[in-house]
């Protein structure tokens, strides 16, 4: 606002004075701008050349230097002004220390590093440039430097991430040491035309804090400066976490807690702030439409109930058999939740800048995919979550305790929390699936065991959910019957649902229908293009029907397509076409790609490679096999 107002000043001094000096004259009226914009310039030029003068006067009074040191930081602001920020840092690298003024003297030093030179375009520049303030250390930090310093500057991610990953804490220290006193410096200066920093104050800034400064620069600049500067001292590492999120880079962040995090040396606000960090990242890599339970399995720790009730498991659901003590750990991650949560939305309150990172993760991961909406200011977020918030989270968590119960052999307790996740979510459809499993093992009740998940799938039929495990739990009763008009009323809904046909190409199959099975299962690919799932099954019905050799492309694609141990499957049952079709050389460069872990927990597939191997002459890995059987059937008392 003060430079506006020099202006201001400026154009009305020229302006009158061009008309005075016009009317005296006797030129005509259209001289007068013409005289006013040339004096205007030249009054500029001067002013800037005063202040700058001015600001260099009291720069070298406050640096507490003397004599040739004097001269050479004298030098370094010359250099600074003519726009060569590469010498001036040479320069003042040159200069002994330590000074008795010597925040000064690094002042200037991080300015040459960040190339803020007059008022020129800012130029990218090499990368080494940017090293000044950790040169003195052995790893020095381009990149990092970059993003800290003046993150409105475009930067690479990957060796941005890379050198956070190396990131030592003197190094954070030393670059966020002088982020300080830059904006100890710069932020004063704005909106006072006498303060030696004032001419470029304003530019700076708005190239350090990443925002525009606009007509009221004092108020804004420093209204930002307060939003991501902490109110209280954060460890460094931990305050570098926060700058680089609230310039939208995840990647950076995750990467420069991730040691502090493996030494378990982050406080409770740098560990929500690396889990925020690392589902960002996640979310902009491309699972930000959905998150399937497969994804969930693979990245437990950092995505974890995006959408609760997506994620609620039923009995033998692989998503909850892929963890360690299966769902006492997803009642852990559930609690990790909540935590990370009211987390989010403290450090959401404590830093406005971050609202718009923080503040929309945690209220997605509040939310889930019903149709209320979390308030978008904090104090009335954290009432709402809570309050009404977590009832979605209290009833998945009812969900799993019930699961907990039904597989210690207690289906009372379980039937019982079952029917407590539904009184909290009447849309839960897991817990009405697990609630007929608890029914059929035992508990008490009258009437149909399923009579909650039929009410489920009828209060929503787009969901599909409900009605999907309607149909599974009819198969597991065998009443295939019913599950097959359960999956063709989907189908009537949406010819294409792909969780449809593939439902109802797996039932057909093994209902012994392959052609009604093949049809659905194609409709199934042509939906989902590529679905492993899909591909395996149709496989299965080319290797029933006696053509192995027609199984093979699919069960390859199958194997491109799928992770972890769907992918392990998918490769086993290429071995057994390979094998069937006699391609046997094949089949035993696949088989050697089928790792142990996976046959030893499945019986059949371990005899029937054992003996393959057997017969083939690869008696080393065959005899281990053998082994393993052997515990197996000893264990049942079968030896």
């Amino acid at each position: 606002m003060g430079r506006l107002l020099l202006h201001a000043l400026a154009l009305g001094g020229c302006a009158a004075g061009a008309a005075a000096l016009t009317g005296a004259a006797e030129f005509p009226v259209l001289a007068a701008p013409l005289l006013a914009a040339p004096g205007y310039l030249l009054l500029r030029f001067a002013g800037r050349r005063f202040a700058d003068a001015l600001g260099r006067r009291r720069l070298l009074a406050r640096s507490g230097l003397a004599g040739a040191e004097r001269a050479r930081l004298a030098a370094a602001l010359d250099l600074l002004d003519r726009g060569h920020p590469d010498v001036a840092r040479e320069t003042l690298a040159a200069l002994a220390g330590p000074v008795p003024a010597g925040a000064v003297v690094y002042q200037v030093w991080a300015r040459a590093c960040l190339r803020l030179a007059t008022h020129r375009g800012f130029g990218d520049g090499a990368d080494a440039g940017w090293a000044g303030v950790t040169a003195a250390h052995r790893r020095p930090l381009p990149h990092l430097e970059r993003a800290l310093l003046a993150p409105s500057l475009p930067v690479d991610e990957a060796p941005l991430a890379e050198e956070a990953s190396a990131a030592d804490g003197r190094s954070l220290a030393a670059i966020l040491g002088v982020r300080g006193l830059l904006l100890g410096t710069l932020l004063p200066a704005v909106g006072r035309p006498l303060h030696p920093f004032f001419p470029r104050a304003e530019q700076d800034l708005e190239r350090m804090l990443g925002r525009r400064g606009g007509p009221f620069a004092a108020r804004r600049l420093r209204a930002a400066a307060r939003g991501i500067q902490p109110r209280r001292p954060l460890p460094p590492r931990e305050e570098a976490a926060v700058l680089l999120l609230s310039h939208g880079r995840e990647a950076a962040a995750a990467a420069l807690l991730a040691s502090e995090d493996a030494a378990g040396t982050l406080t409770r606000r740098g560990r929500a702030l690396r889990t925020a960090a690392r589902i960002l990242v996640f979310l902009r890599r491309g699972g930000e439409v959905a998150v399937t339970p497969e994804l969930f399995a693979r990245h437990t720790r950092e995505i974890f109930f995006l959408h609760t009730r997506d994620f609620a498991p039923t009995e033998g659901a692989p998503h909850a058999d892929a963890l360690p003590d299966g769902p006492r750990r997803l009642l852990s991650l559930l609690r990790e939740k909540r935590a990370l949560v009211e987390s989010l939305a403290l450090q959401w309150a404590r830093r406005p800048v971050l609202a718009g990172v923080l503040g929309a993760l945690a209220r997605r991961l509040a939310e889930g995919p019903g149709p209320a909406r979390s308030p978008a200011r904090v104090r009335r977020f954290l009432r709402w979550w809570r309050s009404e918030g977590r009832r979605p989270d209290e009833a998945c968590a009812s969900n799993l305790r019930g699961l907990v119960a039904l597989r210690d052999g207690r289906p009372a307790d379980a039937a019982s929390e079952f029917a407590r996740a539904l009184s909290l979510d009447p849309r839960l459809a897991a817990a009405a699936y697990n609630l007929a499993v608890a029914r059929d093992d035992g508990a008490p009740g009258d009437g149909d065991p399923a009579e909650a998940l039929r009410a489920a799938a009828a209060e929503d039929p787009r969901e599909g959910r409900a009605a999907l495990l309607l149909g599974e739990y009819l198969e597991r009763s065998e009443r295939a019957g019913e599950a097959e008009e359960v999956y063709r009323r989907m189908l009537d809904g949406d010819a294409m649902d792909a969780d449809a046909n593939l439902a109802l190409g797996r039932l057909l199959l093994d209902e012994g229908r392959p052609e009604e099975a093949e049809q659905a299962l194609r409709r199934a690919l042509a939906a989902r293009e590529g679905d492993p799932e899909a591909l395996v099954a149709l496989a299965l019905t080319h290797m029933d029907a006696g053509r192995p050799a027609e199984a093979v492309p699919l069960l390859a694609a199958a194997v491109d397509g799928a992770e972890g141990e769907r992918r392990d499957e998918s490769r086993w049952l290429l071995h057994c076409a390979y094998r069937d079709a006699e391609d046997h050389e094949r089949a035993l460069e696949v088989l050697d790609g089928v790792p142990d872990r996976f046959l030893r927990r499945r019986e059949e597939p371990l005899e029937e490679a054992a003996l393959y191997l057997e017969e083939r002459g690869r008696f080393e890995r065959s005899q281990r096999l053998h082994e393993r059987l052997r515990e197996l059937r000893a264990r049942r008392g079968e030896l």
